[in-house]
C-alpha cells in the first residue's frame, strides 16, 4: 500500500509539472508613479516648481513676416511646435483662471503668440504661391518650345516645292511669328490672374507696416461738478 501511495503521489507530481510547462505563466506588471518633468505634463507649465506665472512680465514682440521669410522649412517647423506647446500652456492656464474665477494676465501674450503663428502661416502660404507661379512658368515655356517647333515644322513643309519634292531652305526661329505663337500659348494655357487674396497681400506689402491709431482724449466744456473735493477725478 505505501508503494502504491508513493506512486500516486509521483504520478500526481508530474502530472502538475506537465500542467505547468503548458500553460504559460502571466507577467505582472509593476507601475509606477509618473515622474513629473520638462519633457511630460510640465510643459503645461512656466516653471517645474512654481507653476504659471500669474504676473504679466514683459515679454519679447512677436515674429515678424519679414523675417520668417529668411528661414528654412526646417526652422519654421520647429517653430511651429514651439508656438503650439506655448499656446497649450496659455490654454490651460486660461481655463483655470476661467474654474476659479481669477484674472488671465497673459492676454497680450496670448496675441502675440497668434500674430506668429498667423505669419507662419502667411510665409508658407507665399513660398506655396511661388512655388505654383514658377512651375507655371516652366510649364509655359515648355509648352511654347512644343508650339515653336511645331510651327516651324508646318513652315518648313509648306516650303517644299510639291512637284520636285526638294526643300527651298530651312527655315529658323526668326521667320516665326511672334502673335500667333503667344496666340496659341494663350489658347493652350490661358493667363490666371492673381486671387483677391494675394492681391490683398500685395497691397499690403506695398503699404508697410500699419502705424499705431492715436487717440485724442478731449476734454468737457463744462464742469459736471462744482465739488472741489471731486473735481480732480473729472478728466
Amino acid at each position: 500500500m505505501q508503494s502504491l501511495s508513493l506512486c500516486l503521489r509521483h504520478l500526481h507530481a508530474a502530472r502538475v509539472c506537465t500542467i505547468r510547462s503548458i500553460i504559460p505563466t502571466t507577467i505582472v506588471r509593476a507601475f509606477s508613479t509618473t515622474r513629473f518633468n520638462r519633457d511630460g505634463l510640465g510643459d503645461f507649465f512656466d516653471d517645474q516648481h512654481a507653476g504659471w506665472r500669474w504676473k504679466d512680465d514683459p515679454l519679447g514682440r512677436p515674429w515678424e513676416a519679414s523675417e520668417l521669410r529668411n528661414k528654412s522649412f526646417e526652422d519654421l517647423h520647429k517653430l511651429w511646435y514651439v508656438c503650439i506647446k506655448e499656446q497649450n500652456l496659455l490654454a490651460s492656464q486660461a481655463e483655470e483662471a476661467r474654474r476659479y474665477r481669477l484674472v488671465f494676465p497673459h492676454v497680450a501674450r496670448m496675441k502675440r503668440l497668434r500674430m506668429t503663428m498667423s505669419r507662419i502661416k502667411l510665409v508658407l502660404w507665399e513660398r506655396h504661391q511661388q512655388y505654383n507661379q514658377a512651375l507655371n512658368i516652366v510649364t509655359r515655356e515648355a509648352k511654347r518650345e512644343e508650339l515653336l517647333q511645331q510651327m516651324i515644322a508646318r513652315q518648313t513643309e509648306s516650303s517644299i516645292n510639291p512637284d520636285e519634292n526638294q526643300s527651298t531652305g530651312n527655315v529658323s526661329t526668326d521667320t516665326v511669328d511672334e502673335v500667333a505663337l503667344e496666340q496659341a500659348l494663350a489658347q493652350k494655357m490661358p493667363y490666371k490672374p492673381p486671387s483677391e487674396k494675394v492681391k490683398k497681400i500685395l497691397e499690403e506689402e506695398q503699404r508697410g507696416p500699419r502705424r499705431p491709431r492715436h487717440f485724442s482724449f478731449i476734454k468737457p466744456k463744462r464742469q459736471l461738478n462744482n465739488n472741489p473735493s471731486i473735481s480732480k477725478f473729472i478728466v
